[in-house]
């Protein structure tokens, strides 16, 4: 007798939908629901810590590491190491606390669950209500990966509730992340924060790859705004990026280029990435104008004139 698989998904011309939450599957939902866009991949994960097993994953094209294959020098004619694409930095951790009770859909409360990925325009919404503290929270949860700026990531989260309620919501970088739940591959160099951002610079142990992530936060609620912007439906396809622009001069500066102050001295602690030979900017300091230069041997800055 043949086997027939369950459908617990509902699948439309253009978009997988769940009504309805599936804890037994969830790590089969985390797969189908994923995104991805040549450049860097998430799975399906919830945003939010769940007690339910779960395997996060973060991957970018190109950023590999190896291991040693034990037991292979017994063998002939067996490779004796490998590589692999690594789990990467977790950039959707976040937390919702109310009153004491911390959001985790395998012990909260709550209704209406709907899970949707949209084929069309890439975006994948997760809303659902939570019933706490003698109220109900309308919940969605958004995220979306760039096409013409592959290097951008969205995250959106929504909250309505039906009463005053007190509610704290935190986000994270996350670079302890473990490889298939067994080994972290990833070194950490630099923190930094700057205004709305915060940034991480990390690096492999072997292949000595270096990756910047950074978290703005102004960047998401402008380019989902829809004041004097293009949409088709909910998704931005038109116009000018300045947060996006603004992140990214904050990974080159504070990230690559490693640049700090500590008690009115500047500093310079560059992480070119493969295949960057050197990268030059200017920047003002208490009224003064300084060059930086970077590259694979050199570190140097230059105050240019008084403004």
């Amino acid at each position: 007798m043949g086997k027939q698989a369950q459908r617990y998904l509902e699948v439309e011309p253009f978009s997988l939908r769940e009504k309805g939450f599936h804890p037994e599957r969830s790590q089969v939902s985390e797969s189908l629901f994923s995104l991805a866009n040549e450049y860097c991949g998430i799975r399906g994960v919830f945003d939010e810590d769940i007690s339910l097993p779960s395997l996060r994953g973060s991957y970018f094209n190109g950023i590999l590491e190896y291991e040693d294959i034990q037991g292979a020098e017994n063998y002939r004619g067996i490779i004796k190491r490998t590589h692999f694409t690594i789990n990467s930095v977790d950039w959707l951790k976040c937390s919702l606390v109310v009153h004491g009770e911390k959001l985790d859909l395998a012990k909260v409360s709550f209704s209406d669950f709907e899970r949707i990925l949209d084929f069309k325009t890439g975006l994948l919404t997760r809303r659902f209500i939570w019933n706490v503290y003698g109220g109900h929270i309308e919940i969605t949860f958004q995220r979306l990966l760039g096409m013409s700026q592959c290097h951008q990531a969205i995250q959106r989260i929504s909250l309505k509730a039906d009463k005053e309620i007190p509610i704290s919501l935190s986000f994270s970088l996350n670079s302890n992340v473990l490889h298939w739940g067994k080994k972290c591959y990833w070194e950490r160099e630099e923190e930094f924060q700057q205004g709305d951002a915060i940034g991480l610079a990390v690096r492999t142990p072997t292949t000595k790859q270096h990756l910047v992530s950074v978290m703005f936060r102004k960047s998401a609620e402008i380019e989902l705004s829809q004041d004097q912007k293009m949409f088709a439906g909910n998704i931005y396809i038109g116009g000018t990026h300045p947060a996006s622009n603004a992140g990214a001069y904050l990974s080159v500066v504070f990230g690559f280029a490693g640049l700090k102050e500590k008690d009115g001295a500047l500093s310079l602690n560059p992480h070119l990435p493969y295949g960057t030979e050197s990268i030059r900017f200017c920047f003002h300091y208490r009224g003064d104008v300084y060059r930086a230069e970077v590259s694979h041997k050199t570190a140097k800055i230059t105050k240019e004139a008084k403004l």
